[in-house]
């Protein structure tokens, strides 16, 4: 028997194909992206890096991922755009499937077998591990589950069983055989149900500012939230959040690269990540696939033409001068930037003032 996470080198081990073993099967009732980049490099999320650098090299494994809990909300909409984004650039090498809203029953089944190239079953094993970081026990905050070795032909005929049935992440009519979910926690949870309740609450919590807070000044183009208004950049609208190094060095954050999903008080949900310097967890904090993302939400928010300059004008007739992420007990995030629970900024009083 695997545990996890005391086991950590075993839950290693077991996503690490054997000599011979080509493609890891996986029917699982949730899924993240993060845990499919883990898998792919080994455990190394130092390689990860953005979505047009995501190469697969040929020496990697196939990865074949069904969601089973997909009929019933567990994928969201960033999480569907995540996935498609990875099968497109895999060349084949991953492919995501998900359970039709018609296919009669949920399946909430945590299956995992490796096959060789000829589709001949190697190993598998079975338990209560979702194909998560929580799941596995690879997140900031993880779970205690169980995985065990069980025969791998029975297994591997289960799995190919339910993949026929399934329809893929990229299939033109994807949106409309599966619901997908604007929130990780459901529709009935509201932003502030879930900060408050005692399932989830909020264990620990940062602000980062949208403007140079130690230097006091709006940030120029090509740096923070203006990042992308400088020349040579893809978009106007890219941009960052400064993670200081306190933050970088400590857990709150996934190690850098590693994109994590971050629920917004209006409802949207972000692909964070952090990424760049030296610190555990990066200096940079921005959107993945694309760091245009955070710039176009913020912007839209603060009424701000896209591609525009945001100064520290706009952010006090907006309301609130940062952002606030929170990590839950559960290992999930959460941000708020409602000007209704914003703290008073003396230094962005001040610097509007001059």
């Amino acid at each position: 028997m695997i545990v996890i996470p005391e086991d950590a080198e075993a839950v290693l081990s077991a996503f690490r194909p054997d000599p011979g073993e080509a493609t890891l099967h996986v029917v699982t009732g949730y899924a993240s992206v993060t845990t499919a980049m883990w898998m792919l490099y080994g455990g190394d999320v130092s390689k990860i890096g953005p979505a047009a650098d995501f190469k697969l090299s040929s020496t990697m494994p196939q990865l074949r991922l069904l969601i089973g809990m997909s009929a019933t909300g567990s994928v969201t909409r960033e999480d569907h755009i995540a996935f498609q984004q990875m099968e497109r650039v895999s060349n084949g090498r991953v492919q995501i499937r998900y359970i039709r809203s018609d296919h009669g029953r949920d399946i909430h089944s945590k299956l995992y077998v490796w096959s060789d190239s000829a589709l001949r079953a190697t190993r598998a094993w079975a338990g209560s591990a979702n194909f998560t970081m929580q799941g596995l026990g690879i997140s900031t905050r993880s779970q205690e589950n169980h995985l065990d070795a069980i025969p791998a032909d029975d297994a591997l005929a289960y799995v190919l069983s339910r993949w026929e049935s399934a329809i893929s992440c990229i299939a033109n009519d994807v949106r409309e055989q599966v619901p997908l979910e604007s929130s990780r926690f459901g529709t009935e949870s509201t932003f502030d149900k879930v900060s408050e309740s005692t399932e989830f609450g909020i264990e620990e919590s940062e602000d980062f500012y949208l403007y140079s807070h130690s230097r006091k000044q709006s940030y120029g183009g090509g740096a923070g939230v203006n990042w992308g208004i400088r020349p040579n950049r893809v978009s106007r609208d890219e941009a960052y959040l400064a993670i200081p190094i306190r933050v970088g060095e400590s857990g709150f954050f996934p190690a850098k690269n590693t994109p994590f999903d971050v629920v917004c008080d209006d409802g949207e949900i972000l692909v964070l990540r952090g990424a760049s310097g030296s610190a555990r967890s990066g200096k940079d904090l921005t959107t993945w696939p694309t760091n245009a993302s955070l710039g176009r939400y913020l912007r839209s928010r603060l009424g701000v033409p896209p591609g525009e300059l945001i100064r520290i004008e706009d952010l006090l007739r907006y309301g609130r001068t940062y952002v606030t992420i929170s990590r839950l007990k559960n290992g999930e995030y959460i941000l708020d930037f409602s000007p209704e629970t914003s703290k008073p900024d003396p230094v962005a009083n001040l610097v509007a003032e001059e």
